[in-house]
Order: C-alpha cells, then sequence, then structure tokens
C-alpha cells in the first residue's frame, strides 16, 4: 500500500503557474475541448510547440510528471493520455487505455478533462475503428509492422496500435492506440 501512495504522491505532484495572456488566465482546464487531434498543427487545439506550463494553464494540473530523458518529459493526464514534450515544447501525445501498467492504472483515482474524450484524427480514424476503415482513409500512405500502422504528415508521424482478435492482425482489427509526435 505504502508503494501505491508513494506512486500517487510522485504522479499528483506539480506546482502551479502563473498565467502571461488573457487565454491563459482561465482557472483550470478550458472549457469547449474539441476531440480532434490534427497531426500537422496539434491536439485539442493545443499548437506543437506549446510550452508545459502553458499547456498546464490551459489544461489544468496533470495527474502525473515524468521526467523521460534531460530533455524530454511528459504530462499525464488520467489514465490514458501522456503529452510529450522536448525541451519544454509539446512535441506529441500517446493515447492508450493505461499509460501505466493496468495495476498502477488502477490506483489512480482522479480523472481528467481527457478521460472522457473520444479522440478522432482530422483525416476521421479514432478508436474502434476496423483496419479496413483505417487503410481506405489514410491509402498508399501507410506503413507497418505486425501491430501498428504508421504514415507522415509534413514533419509528424501517426502511429495507430491496433487490438487483434487471436494475436493475428486482420481486417478486424480495431485501432487501439495511438502515438501523434512531430520531429
Amino acid at each position: 500500500m505504502k508503494a501505491f501512495q508513494c506512486i500517487s504522491l510522485l504522479a499528483s505532484f506539480a506546482f502551479p503557474l502563473l498565467a502571461a495572456d488573457s487565454l491563459d488566465k482561465s482557472e483550470g482546464p478550458r472549457s469547449g475541448l474539441t476531440n480532434v487531434i490534427d497531426a500537422a498543427t496539434g491536439f485539442y487545439r493545443t499548437a506543437f510547440g506549446t510550452s508545459e506550463e502553458k499547456f498546464i494553464t490551459i489544461h489544468g494540473e496533470p495527474t502525473g510528471r515524468l521526467r523521460l530523458s534531460a530533455k524530454d518529459s511528459a504530462l499525464i493526464y488520467g489514465k490514458d493520455h501522456a503529452f510529450l514534450f522536448l525541451n519544454n515544447q509539446l512535441i506529441g501525445v500517446r493515447i492508450t487505455e493505461g499509460v501505466f501498467d493496468w495495476k498502477i492504472s488502477t490506483a489512480l483515482t482522479n480523472t481528467t478533462q481527457f478521460d472522457a474524450i473520444e479522440w478522432k484524427l482530422d483525416n476521421g480514424i479514432r478508436k474502434g475503428m476496423a483496419l479496413s476503415e483505417v487503410q481506405k482513409d489514410v491509402g498508399e500512405n501507410i506503413a507497418n509492422n505486425k501491430y501498428t500502422f504508421a504514415y507522415r504528415v509534413g514533419r509528424t508521424t501517426v502511429e495507430i496500435d491496433f487490438i487483434q482478435q487471436d494475436f493475428e492482425l486482420d481486417q478486424k482489427s480495431t485501432v487501439h492506440g495511438l502515438l501523434v509526435k512531430r520531429e
């Protein structure tokens, strides 16, 4: 139990930041959050290049923070969203059921505005969509490995994870997770 309390304490560690402009002066998360992820510009109306501080001001305090390396970090929102930063600039998002392993994810008790989002890419791809539909939408630009399909939009790579029946990727496999990351 102490391990979970320690993880909760670490995951909820955050410090308040002051707003710099009128958009940022709102208290807590921005209302009117969109569910659209635009691989060319950003996520949920938040542009690539947004600083961690401004991101927190816009979307509220994260569930947790991860230092991935000296230059890389992630802000965790709820169980499913990890927003990725390089040198304090937004470069990507990872969305999957349980960014952490399932035992840690089930220990998280708070929810965020991102928990209820049914995300979709600006080209129409969404969670639960069949592989056959994704292939129609993306066309020839798609590359794949056993469980992931990827395509590029300018400087951004979009990786789509699929959940399979019987451990085989087939046309009935459905979208399960997403990584959108700008170079």
